[in-house]
This record gives structure tokens, C-alpha cells and sequence, in this order.
């Protein structure tokens, strides 16, 4: 699915506008300075939900009170408010084909907090993933945001040569972590499904290393008490004035167990206030507990239904796409009698198609929705595993209490140290004759065929392997852009790599690394930024289908390395700078035509520039095509004063 801006809009009042609108494809604006091209990367920026007005001081931030872009997806129009006062945005929808002039400044009513918006965006555009923490032991890392992705889409001015620097907001090293670690994401790889069933990976490998260690602590524990026992025995015997007989020194394990489970029969049990007061509490926990663990398991249920329901629209959808399909064929309905085409019938198979293809778009998006309802699900079954554990705590601590104090029907007080002795040998007891370390084993068992079960869902999405796939697509893609872009002869033969775990760019040449920032030259640095985002927007288009990137770059004043001084430059270096510059264009132009003969999608560039088509070589006409506007003094900026 084609996902790209349509316009953009500035509105001053309900009587006063300026707009922009935009093809697929590459729209070229040119003109002089201060027009406000360099303005419009800024206002699409605060319209995807910049956490800032990005827009320059000047005309344009004095004249707009709210900046409006409208991007389609597929057949749909998302129309995005942004008020320039207080920063709150709007948001509606439209068809694709919504006409930008119609749009007025009364269509947006109410404004809401960004991050609600952002929301809603990230939805439509098929960004679900709301939580991408590998680890469920470390601080959360949130969700996959839009603003990452824009790293992607921008070149400004000061960046598209910019040797230290190749994507927009890697100063910030939290956000150029962000921006890598999404990529998966960005690319269609992997959704939330992965980071859950990854999350609960951890989770499973986790408590098996806790069970594990309270296993052999358990054991270790076990071994302990039955060497143990016997000098208890011998010191309780001696409480109550009697010797343990010989031939106990001589009993097995079992013998030994059996013997201090029959004890000499004393005339005291034990108990006090405290024992009652904990008792009290530990009922009351039971109660509070058992009424959470029923709100839990109606939340899953409601969960459980609603998947359901959304399984049960799905399957509608397919139904009346399946109808529209053995309804439909390519060719136009000719009356059988007067061998005429049937207009009536023909536009009702015309309306058919719509709206098959509106149901595509709607199965998609439910599709979407019941993958968010995932990540809920399994914090809810965990808390709820947990709350069931502690419960089974709660009852085991009750039962103890009321087998060993509460049941007895004689109190009376001892010596401490008999008691002790007599309690201990209770306890020893219960802990040896249950032999609580092997039921761990069981327990192991069931973790470990969950994890198996875990890691083949998480196979399925052979990450690593995607991620060389594309890799090697991207390098293999640069080489070919670069090879008719403006490099320096010295670092010929190019074999650019493009490291997908670092995003650091280099040119491996002689059995040497030479870093992007080294290659020299704003040339190099300019052929180096270009090469590679028409490669990673190649691929983002290839996989359209799962990708829930934009597919549109920004490319602002590339040619400014060779135009430094265009009016005052002299002939030969014109020359020379007018082929270099040419050269890249039609890269570019050519770029875009491979991509689409192969994906079959035409992805989208706006290009802002001082060069005008005219004084190009090669490409004049191409170039000239495709520029959809010009901005002067004379003929007109984004925002005239007069308006």
C-alpha cells in the first residue's frame, strides 16, 4: 500500500490560506531564498507530531495560525490539524481523492493533546507496536514511534552533505539507539506479535533459572536437615527426660523420617495471639485476592470475545471479497441482444471494485487492531499466573496454621526450648518427607517445552536472516546508484556498506575501512546520503505490504556543494558543476523508475532546489516536468504578505 503526503496547507483565518499539493512521484520546487521552500520539511515535521514548532521565525510562522498535511493511505486520506498557539492537533478523514482547496480552516473543530493523535496516525500507517522491551527486566523502551521513522524520510539542508552526520536526529544517541533498534519494524520484519512472544521468552528463561536455583538450594537445604535430625531428636528427647533408642543411629533416611514422625506422645500444644492475628490476615488476603483474580479472568474473557468478534468480521470481509470476486471479470458487460455495452451495469461492477478494494483497506486495519489486543492478553495471563501463585501461598500458610495450631483442642504452655525443639522437628520433618526439590523437576519440564514452543513462533519471523536479506539488498542497491553519482576517483571501485546493527556507512577498499566522515569532499559526502536513502527507500517500498513506512524522501537544496555561488561563478566551473549536478538528478529520476517497475508502487520525493531545469544537461525536460512549482519575488512565494 502506497503511503504518501498529498498537500499541505497553511491557513491564516477562514478567509485566508496558502497550499501546496503534491503527485506520487518526484515533485521538484524551486526558487530563490527566503520563498519558504525550506519551510515546508519543517511544517511537515510539526504536523507528524514534533515535539516543538520546528518552523522558522518569518513570514510564514507569523502568518499561520494552523499547519494542515494530508497523507494518503491507499484510498484514504488522513487530514492532520496542527494549531500553531498551543500545539494541539486535529485529525479527520477523507477519500484520497479529496480535493486539498476544499479543505477550510472550519473543517477542524476539535484540537487534542499530540501524543492521542500520534496515536491514531501510527495506527492507520500499520505502526502497532506498542511495546519493543526484548528485555522485561530493564526499563521499558516504549513503543515504535513515527518520529523515529522520519529519520528515514528527511534530508535538510544542513544534513544532506553533512560529513559527520547521515540521518536527521543522530545527535541525540537515545534517539539514533531508537531509530536502529526499530528498523525490523520500519521494515516489515517483525510486529508486535515478536516482541511479545520475545517478552515472554524472557520471562520463561528467567523463572527457569529461578527454579533452577531454588531446586539445588532445595536440595542443598534437604541434605542439611536430614544430617540435621538426628541431634534434634537427641536434644528433644533430652527435654522430656528420655534417651533415643540405639538402634535409631542405625535407620536409613526413611527409617530415620519415620521415627521422627512419632514422636513420644507430650501433653502440650502451642499457640498465641500471634499466630491468630496472622491467621486473621492471611483469610482476608485469600478473599481480596480471589475477587482480583475474577476481574482478571472477565478481562481476559472480554479480550478473548472480542478477537473473536473481530475473527468473525474478518471472516464476513473475505466472504463479500470472495463474492465481488467470482462476480467480476475484466471485461465490460455487452447486452446480448444489441450487442451494446451496458453503462448502467458496467458502473455498478465500477462501484463493485471500490468498494472491494475499501474492504481490502478495512480487513487490513482490523487485522491491525486485533494484533494490539495481543500484548494486553499476556500481561493480563501473567498477572494473572502471578496472583494464582500467591494464592495457592495464602491457602498453603492457612492449611499449616489449622493443621498445627487451630485444630488442637489442648493449650498449655511449655519451656521455650521444648517447644522449639518439638517445632523444629515439625518442620524439618515436612520439608523431608515432602521432597520439595523434585517437584521442581516437573515444573522445569513445563517451562522448557514452553520455551521451545516460543522460539519456533519467533523462527517463523527469521529475523537475523531478513535482516542479512536486506542488508545485502541495500549495499547491492548503493553500488549500482553510486556508480553514476559524483564520487572521487580515489575511492574507485566503489563498495559501499551500509552496517544495518550500527548504521555506519564506509567504502571497504584495499582490505581497508574508509568511514563516511573520512571519504573527503562534499561531493563524496552528497553521493554517499543520496546512494543510500534511495536504497533504504527501494527496499521500505519493496515491502509495502507489511512496511508501515512513508514512502517519500525529502531532499532539500542537494546541488548547494556545487552552487555555492551560482551567479558570480566562473564558465568552466558552471560547467562542471552543472554536469555533476545533472548527473545526480537523473540518478535520482532513474532510481525512482526501477523502484516502480519493481514494486510496482511509485514511491514519492520532494525536492526543493535553487536549479532551475533550464540549466541543466541531460535531464532539462524531466526536470522541468516534474517541478511543480517556481518561487520568486516575482512570481510569487509559499506565503505572500498581500494574502
Amino acid at each position: 500500500m502506497n503511503k504518501y503526503i498529498k498537500g499541505i496547507i497553511v491557513f491564516k483565518d477562514e478567509n485566508s490560506k496558502s497550499l501546496l499539493e503534491f503527485k506520487k512521484g518526484i515533485n521538484i520546487i524551486t526558487g530563490e531564498s527566503k520563498t519558504g521552500k525550506s519551510a515546508l520539511i519543517e511544517i511537515i515535521d510539526y504536523c507528524l507530531c514534533s515535539s516543538r514548532n520546528p518552523v522558522p521565525k518569518g513570514v510564514i510562522k507569523n502568518y499561520g495560525t494552523i499547519y494542515t498535511l494530508i497523507i494518503c493511505i491507499g484510498e484514504k486520506a488522513m487530514i492532520i490539524a496542527r494549531r500553531a498557539s498551543d500545539g494541539k492537533m486535529a485529525l479527520t478523514f477523507d477519500s484520497s481523492e479529496v480535493i486539498i482547496d476544499n479543505i477550510n480552516i472550519d473543517d477542524f473543530t476539535s484540537f487534542s493533546n499530540p501524543k492521542d493523535i500520534q496515536k491514531i496516525i501510527e495506527e492507520n500507517l500499520g505502526l502497532t507496536v506498542t511495546n519493543l522491551n526484548a528485555n522485561p527486566f530493564i526499563q521499558n523502551k516504549g513503543k515504535a514511534s513515527i518520529r523515529n521513522m522520519l529519520s528515514y524520510v528527511f534530508q535538510h539542508q544542513s544534513n544532506i552533505a553533512n560529513k559527520f552526520v547521515l540521518f536527521s536526529r543522530f545527535t541525540d544517541s537515545e534517539k539514533r539507539m531508537q531509530v536502529i533498534e526499530q528498523f525490523p519494524i520500519f521494515a516489515g520484519i517483525v510486529d508486535q506479535q515478536y516482541y511479545s512472544t520475545l517478552i515472554e521468552l524472557k520471562e520463561i528463561e528467567q523463572e527457569i533459572r529461578n527454579v533452577t536455583r531454588r531446586k539445588e538450594l532445595e536440595e542443598k537445604s534437604y541434605h542439611k536437615m536430614l544430617e540435621e535430625l538426628f541431634p534434634l531428636l537427641t536434644e528433644y528427647y533430652a527435654l522430656i527426660g528420655q534417651d533415643v533408642p540405639e538402634y535409631v543411629g542405625k535407620l536409613d533416611t526413611d527409617g530415620l523420617i519415620k521415627f521422627a514422625s512419632n514422636l513420644p506422645s507430650d501433653d502440650f500444644n502451642f499457640i498465641n495471639k500471634d499466630i491468630v492475628d496472622n491467621y486473621a490476615s492471611i483469610k482476608h488476603d485469600i478473599e481480596s485476592l480471589s475477587i482480583e483474580i475474577s476481574d482478571i479472568k472477565l478481562k481476559i474473557d472480554s479480550i478473548n470475545d472480542t478477537n473473536h468478534d473481530i475473527f468473525s468480521y474478518l471472516d464476513s470481509i473475505d466472504s463479500a471479497i470472495e463474492i465481488a470476486n467470482l462476480s467480476h471479470n475484466d471485461e465490460k458487460y455487452i447486452c446480448p441482444i444489441c450487442k451494446n455495452f451496458v453503462d448502467e451495469i458496467n458502473a455498478d461492477f465500477e462501484e463493485m471494485i471500490k468498494s472491494k478494494n475499501k474492504l481490502k483497506l478495512e480487513r487490513n486495519f482490523a487485522c491491525a487492531t486485533n494484533k494490539h489486543f495481543l500484548e494486553e492478553k499476556r500481561k493480563l495471563s501473567k498477572l494473572l499466573n502471578d496472583k494464582n501463585k500467591k494464592l495457592k501461598f495464602l491457602y498453603k500458610e492457612k492449611k499449616y496454621i489449622e493443621d498445627h495450631y487451630l485444630n488442637n483442642n489442648e493449650l498449655v504452655d511449655k519451656e521455650e526450648k521444648k517447644i522449639n525443639a518439638k517445632l523444629r522437628i515439625k518442620y524439618y520433618l515436612e520439608i523431608l518427607i515432602d521432597k520439595v526439590y523434585m517437584g521442581y523437576s516437573d515444573r522445569l519440564k513445563e517451562l522448557s517445552e514452553k520455551s521451545d514452543e516460543l522460539k519456533k513462533i519467533l523462527e517463523k519471523f527469521n529475523l537475523k536472516g531478513e535482516i542479512q536479506k536486506i542488508s545485502d539488498e541495500i549495499n547491492s542497491n548503493m553500488n549500482r546508484i553510486a556508480q553514476t553519482l559524483d564520487f572521487e576517483e580515489d575511492f574507485y571501485p566503489l563498495n559501499l556498506k551500509f552496517d544495518l546493527e550500527t548504521f555506519d556507512l564506509y567504502n571497504f577498499k584495499d582490505g581497508e575501512k574508509v568511514g563516511y566522515s573520512e571519504m573527503g569532499s562534499g561531493a563524496n559526502w552528497l553521493s554517499c546520503h543520496i546512494a543510500l536513502f534511495l536504497s533504504l527507500l527501494h527496499s521500505f517500498t519493496k515491502r509495502h505490504e507489511k512496511s508501515p513506512m512513508l514512502l517519500f524522501l525529502f531532499f532539500d537544496q542537494p546541488s548547494q556543494i556545487y552552487f555555492p555561488d551560482y551567479n558570480s561563478a566562473n564558465g568552466n566551473n558552471i560547467s562542471n558543476d552543472i554536469d555533476a549536478i545533472s548527473r545526480i538528478f537523473k540518478t535520482i529520476f532513474d532510481e525512482f523508475d526501477i523502484i516502480q517497475k519493481e514494486t510496482g508502487i511509485m514511491p514519492q520525493l520532494i525536492l526543493t532546489e535553487h536549479v532551475r531545469g533550464e540549466n541543466l544537461k541531460l535531464i532539462s525536460d524531466k526536470y522541468i516536468d516534474r517541478t511543480i512549482k517556481h518561487w520568486s519575488s516575482k512570481t510569487g512565494k509559499f506565503i505572500d504578505i498581500e494574502n
